[in-house]
């Protein structure tokens, strides 16, 4: 009969059992036995030749690392500068690792030392903070699965967690990883000079608890959480350090610590660390039982674990930091606190929390006086936590004839109230029906009033008709205002949303639920008119009043949605964005009052955030996901047209431009079906798809475009951004169409409206210009338009387009020389093309065409003719033989060919340049280009 051994002894990996209280106890009474005796200290100890090498082991460890089970010491065959001098990292001060300068050494141990540095050769100053591994990785192997965990940590974005910013390995072998620099103190340090109480702490334990959830999600696990690692800077923010590193050196990942054991702090680890078990979420969970401990006590738990409240004995530190009496703190530590850390330094890991995310949420409901999991179940605690969190309702019922007369009191309040409710809602009702009484007295269609008259007619007869009635005038106003977004209204909604939000202050308060719905409904239409940082500080007001109160659930959600679609305009952290997005979808999926329209606004939301991260196949995936439960529960509706237009977008940016053109044509004809005839997502697809036909130079592109420009203005005015977006699209159209003029006339507009609205100028201006160089291209205007491709290089940095910008200011350049060119253009857009995943597509298309010019110019036909052929082949389907850059290409390439002495080439693109010529418009300026590329 097989047998396991009980919890709290771990299996060695030899099949011994092995206990690690028995070992830890072992080990540290060892450290205090000289090393020259300790060998025989440890034969005559009653240990089995397996837990007599594992004590060996720790002790050889702990000897080379000064107290710190980490990583050897600095190898000498891996050196940069003076490795025989860098036991201090003083000798390599002012060296460079990476793009980075090394300033001062900030901290050192066994594992690594840690440096300030700043980025080297930068136009601006970023200070972070590099640790320089002490231990050299060489194989080839190594290297590959450190770089791969690296990349994982990177991605991690959380506000509460140092960012991963960069890392590698020196061309000595030396691994080093770059992250945030955070100038704090240890958050015991901090609890104890701020002298923070019980409830204080555990605030900011919660804090790390979410912080830790959060990368768990991203199954990242710390391993070394102590408060050396978790720092408060001066404005009481909390960053926790090292996410992740000890993986790095773990021997799962293939880089042993050169002892066979993992890296972990004595005192801090968890019973499988020392046991050589596998390593969990609840390896974290333990540690931040530990400093839970520490944070509520002053000290580190014992072995085994007692509560906390009996180890509060004011002998320690933990009276002096937490301003309470010694019988209070212990009162304040009995009871749930007691269970909790308990549960959280059990040694077997299946009897902790399961999550951090479930220890921090028990942390949260004592806060509120709620029962806690912690707790084993019971009737009478549940009932004494109630009574405890409504301490007057059950002393005044415990008198009884007060009790009648409190629940009498109470029965009269609840009907008053009710009779005030349905006699506002009936107001409410009578308001609405009298607003459509010309429609039920038979005025014709054709007369009605449309809804945005109607809302303004609303808005005027509320003004007058209750002034004195303060909750009526607030529900109005917060309804049109709901309804006025709804239907698409910006500029003229932000009057009527503001004075909605005002409304309901002054009739239910400034923090009411309902008053800070209005307030976010208001937010929005800021957003929506461009008024970004308006928008946010406003969510941001909203955001802490719920947070005071607790609020999560669908109200909650709602406003996490609406802070990243502002922060998303504003250029978030991709990963932060879709964070929040899951934050909010998940709050609404766990609350029963979500139903199914905006559940699939949520997804269609989490889509937008993984599109905007440019991961296309993900955000198609949440699009479609919305689009199922849209149509299953309306048809077809707003949202559902919404979505399929996002679709056609991603399907559009993944390449699969007819695909793409075909679906954003289906959502206006859904558009239409709806009916919706005016709306900002009806205006975002006339947008879109009038770009997309302009690229493809289909047809259809300018009436398209002529209905998206007119309904901007329409929509949001004429000083939108979406507006100038329009214009900007139409110009491309007109171009393509052959009408010179009117592309630069709607240049020019477009340029106008930048200038004068109050959304993100810079933005608009860079779309205008990258879109506007395809007509100095074609015009020949290279003075005009080399200062302003060299001036966009700044404004796209880590965007795509970034490879086109390149090559065509290396063309200006080539074409119109100025001091301030710089002869590294074209090298540095052929990287830029190699490095984007997209390098086929039509948006480089132009790219390749530019460098290949500046080959011809130079006579260097062989560098250009391969690239160009190669990405014509990718694209020429898609866009038909007709199409300019598909003609420029075959003209290009006849050039380059009978520049190279391949005449039959040469001849043979001539001859589908010809023919593509022919399919233009009559004012195509590539007719009069033709000549230039047939000439030196």
């Amino acid at each position: 009969m097989t047998t396991t051994p009980p919890p709290s002894e771990p299996a060695a990996p030899g099949g011994e059992v092995l206990d690690y209280r028995h070992l830890r106890a072992c080990f540290e009474q060892a450290l205090g036995v000289p090393l020259a005796e300790r060998e025989a200290w440890l034969q005559a100890q009653p240990l089995t030749p397996q837990q007599r090498a594992r004590v060996r082991r720790l002790l050889e460890a702990d000897d080379t690392n000064h107290g710190y089970l980490e990583t050897p010491p600095l190898d000498r065959a891996a050196r940069i500068g003076d490795a025989d001098g860098a036991a201090d990292g003083r000798s390599l001060i002012g060296q460079r690792v990476g793009g980075f300068r090394l300033l001062r050494v900030l901290g050192h141990g066994g594992m690594a030392i840690v440096f300030l540095a700043e980025r080297d050769g930068s136009d601006f100053r970023q200070q972070v903070a590099v640790k320089l591994l002490r231990r050299g990785l060489y194989s080839e192997i190594e290297q590959r699965l450190f770089q791969r965990e690296r990349r994982v940590l990177a991605a991690l974005s959380h506000p509460n967690i140092a960012r991963l910013v960069d890392g590698g390995v020196t061309d000595a072998g030396i691994p080093y990883l770059v992250m945030d620099y955070v100038d704090g103190v240890p958050i015991t340090c901090h609890a104890a000079e701020h002298k923070l109480g019980v409830a204080g702490r555990l605030r900011l334990f919660a804090r790390i608890c979410d912080a830790v959830a959060v990368a768990h999600q991203h199954l990242i696990v710390h391993r070394d959480l102590k408060p050396s690692n978790i720092l408060v800077d001066a404005r009481g923010e909390v960053k926790l350090l090292d996410f992740g590193i000890a993986k790095l050196l773990d021997e799962d990942a293939g880089l042993t610590t050169g002892i066979g054991l993992p890296v972990l702090t004595p005192g801090y680890a968890a019973p499988e660390q020392y046991a050589g078990g596998p390593i969990s979420t609840a390896t974290d969970v333990y540690a931040l039982g530990v400093l839970l401990h520490e944070l509520l006590v002053g000290v580190r738990p014992a072995e085994p674990a007692r509560r906390p409240s009996t180890q509060a004995t004011g002998r320690g530190i933990a009276t002096a930091q937490i301003p309470l009496s010694l019988p209070a703190l212990r009162s304040a530590l009995g009871g749930d606190l007691d269970n909790i850390v308990l549960k959280t330094l059990e040694a077997e890991p299946a009897r902790r929390y399961a999550t951090a995310r479930d220890l921090g949420d028990d942390i949260d409901r004592h806060l509120r006086g709620r029962p806690v999991a912690a707790h084993p179940p019971s009737r009478w605690y549940r009932t004494r936590k109630f009574v405890a969190r409504h301490r007057g309702s059950v002393l005044t019922t415990a008198l009884f004839v007060a009790a009648i007369f409190a629940a009498l009191c109470v029965a009269l309040w609840q009907a008053k109230l009710a009779r005030q409710q349905a006699q506002r809602a009936g107001e409410v009702q009578a308001f609405v029906e009298e607003l459509f009484q010309p429609l039920e007295e038979g005025t014709a269609l054709t007369e009605a009033p449309s809804l945005p008259e109607l809302l303004r007619r609303g808005r005027e007869r509320v003004d007058l008709r209750y002034p004195d009635n303060p909750e009526v005038r607030a529900d109005l106003l917060a309804m049109f205002a709901r309804i006025s977004d709804g239907i698409g209204e910006t500029a003229d909604n932000r009057t009527l949303a503001e004075a909605a939000w005002h409304a309901n202050a002054r009739a239910y308060g400034a923090d009411d639920a309902r008053t800070l719905d209005a307030r976010r409904v208001y937010a929005g239409v800021l957003r929506k008119l461009g008024e970004y940082e308006a928008s946010l500080a406003e969510l941001d007001a909203v955001r802490a009043a719920m947070l005071a109160q607790t609020t999560r659930g669908l109200a909650y959600g709602r406003l996490l949605d609406s802070i990243s679609m502002t922060l998303m305009e504003q250029g978030i952290d991709p990963q932060r964005a879709i964070a929040l997005k899951r934050e909010a979808l998940s709050l609404l999926e766990n609350d029963p009052a979500t139903d199914t329209e905006e559940l699939a606004t949520a997804y269609n939301n989490l889509g937008a955030a993984y599109q905007y991260a440019r991961d296309y196949a993900e955000a198609r995936h949440w699009y479609q996901q919305a689009l199922v439960r849209d149509r299953a529960q309306n048809g077809d509706s707003l949202g559902a047209a919404t979505t399929l237009m996002n679709i056609g977008q991603v399907e559009t940016l993944a390449g699969r431009w007819r695909e793409g053109v075909a679906t954003l044509r289906e959502a206006r004809a859904m558009f239409a079906r709806v009916p919706v005839e005016r709306h900002p997502n009806l205006v975002s697809l006339l947008i879109r798809l009038c770009g997309v036909e302009g690229d493809l130079e289909a047809a259809e592109a300018q009436a398209t475009c002529t209905a998206a420009v007119d309904m901007a203005r329409e929509v949001h005015g004429d000083t939108h951004t979406q507006y100038a977006f329009a214009l900007t699209r139409a110009a491309r159209a007109h171009l393509a169409a052959g009408d010179v003029g009117a592309a630069e006339r709607a240049f020019a507009d477009a340029r106008a409206v930048a200038a004068s609205s109050t959304g993100d100028r810079q933005r608009m201006t860079t779309v205008i210009d990258s879109a506007q160089s395809r007509l100095w291209w074609l015009a020949g205007d290279f003075a005009q338009m080399r200062p302003v491709m060299l001036s966009l290089l700044s404004r796209l940095r880590g965007s795509p387009a970034r490879a086109t910008a390149l090559a065509l200011a290396a063309l200006a350049c080539r074409r119109a020389p100025a001091s301030e060119c710089d002869s590294t253009l074209a090298a540095q857009a052929e990287r830029a093309l190699a490095e984007t995943a997209s390098a086929d597509n039509l948006q480089h298309l132009p790219a390749r065409v530019a460098l290949g010019e500046i080959a011809w110019l130079d006579e260097r036909p062989s560098q250009a003719i391969e690239p160009m052929a190669a990405m014509l082949a990718e694209v020429e389907s898609d866009l038909g033989a007709g199409h300019s850059m598909v003609v420029q290409t075959h003209l290009l390439l006849a050039a380059l060919h009978a520049q190279a002495g391949d005449a039959d080439a040469a001849s043979r693109h001539a001859n589908e340049a010809n023919a593509g010529l022919a399919l233009l418009p009559a004012g195509h300026p590539l007719h009069a280009r033709r000549e230039m590329y047939t000439q030196q």
